[in-house]
């Protein structure tokens, strides 16, 4: 006798088994989707002052190809994006723009695609308020590439080094 078809247990047994993946893969999105939003709660924290400059840090420290800052609209405050394959929301490869409006300092991160003109999902984070001062400084040195982060608030002043191995 040849069989032609599969038996009731069978299609039982692979329609479990497809239902046993799907609700295993939504408990693993679930639980992804559950971790960005307590990041995102943990950096804008205000007594995560540390995870905060920790951001800046890693943002900088991974960046890829150069760091361009604009300061023409203010002097006290400039525009910082790049490259960086640091990412809180997942992203193999981020654009990350910092900037300060309304005394608020954001950041941009975002799948920015220069050369298509292409611009995907923008995650925005606030990360500091009352603002006075933002700059980068980049070292100019050939053999030691070192960037300088300063940040002034109306309370306190952060700054650090960042420096990259090449």
């Amino acid at each position: 006798m040849v069989k032609n078809s599969f038996s009731l247990m069978e299609l039982l047994v692979s329609v479990l088994i497809i239902g046993m993946i799907f609700i295993f893969s939504y408990q693993v999105f679930n639980n992804t989707a559950t971790n960005q939003k307590n990041i995102k709660t943990v950096i804008l924290k205000k007594d995560g002052e540390n995870i905060k400059s920790k951001l800046i840090y890693l943002d900088i420290l991974k960046y890829d190809k150069d760091i361009k800052i604009n300061n023409k609209t203010d002097d006290d405050k400039d525009i910082v994006s790049m490259w960086s394959r640091h990412s809180i929301y997942g992203r193999v490869y981020s654009h990350i723009t910092y900037k300060v409006d309304e005394n608020k300092l954001y950041r941009i991160e975002s799948t920015y695609q220069e050369n298509n003109k292409i611009e995907t999902k923008k995650d925005i984070d606030m990360l500091y308020e009352d603002v006075t001062h933002f700059k980068i400084y980049k070292n100019m040195d050939k053999k030691l590439k070192t960037i300088f982060v300063y940040i002034k608030t109306k309370n306190k002043t952060i700054n650090f080094e960042v420096g990259k191995i090449w």
